[in-house]
């Protein structure tokens, strides 16, 4: 099964619940907190992808997916984010508050440049802008012939970490303005 099409089209079709994403549009993911750091020197650390990329829950032709939303879909950017960060802090153990802190984004151009990855819109019920970035297939882990004590972490999680832009929480003002580029 193809991951990409001849239009670039952003509707699901009738035999498919997942389109690809217009090269144009911006792919995002809203990033919420009860403890620790996801970001660091301005940047998604490349562990938090590693963590939070996923195989997907029904039969896809990918092998992770990491869920976000489509920019020219979403016109509820902070209560999605709110409402996430609200349900994240409810099944924790113990329960704890969490907090939206971020956006992380990219266009979707630049995102399929990388060559080893690609956007998919997937609505679901509560959520007509969600979508995934995905990772078609996993690249093998990288071997260093010198011994370290470091977590090893694949290079494509540090190579996605090096795309993601960051926008903060407090003012979403510069990425909503995305829109009308």
């Amino acid at each position: 099964m193809p991951l990409t099409s001849a239009d670039g089209g952003s509707q699901p079709s009738a035999d498919l619940p997942y389109s690809p994403a217009e090269s144009g549009d911006y792919w995002f993911r809203h990033l919420i907190e009860g403890r620790g750091n996801t970001i660091r020197e301005g940047r998604v650390q490349a562990v938090y992808l590693q963590r939070n990329f996923k195989p997907p829950k029904a039969q896809r032709p990918w092998e992770l997916e990491l869920s976000g939303r489509m920019l020219s879909i979403a016109s509820d950017i902070r209560i999605k984010a709110d409402a996430a960060a609200a349900r994240a802090g409810a099944i924790s153990q113990p329960p704890r508050e969490f907090h939206f802190h971020h956006i992380t984004y990219e266009n979707v151009q630049n995102l399929l440049n990388h060559g080893s990855l690609a956007v998919f819109i997937e609505p679901i019920p509560d959520d007509s802008a969600h979508a995934n970035l995905v990772i078609p297939r996993l690249p093998a882990p990288e071997v260093s012939p010198i011994p370290t004590n470091k977590k090893q972490t694949h290079q494509i999680y540090r190579e996605i970490s090096l795309l993601l832009k960051i926008c903060g929480a407090d003012d979403l003002t510069p990425f909503k303005s995305l829109r009308q580029q």
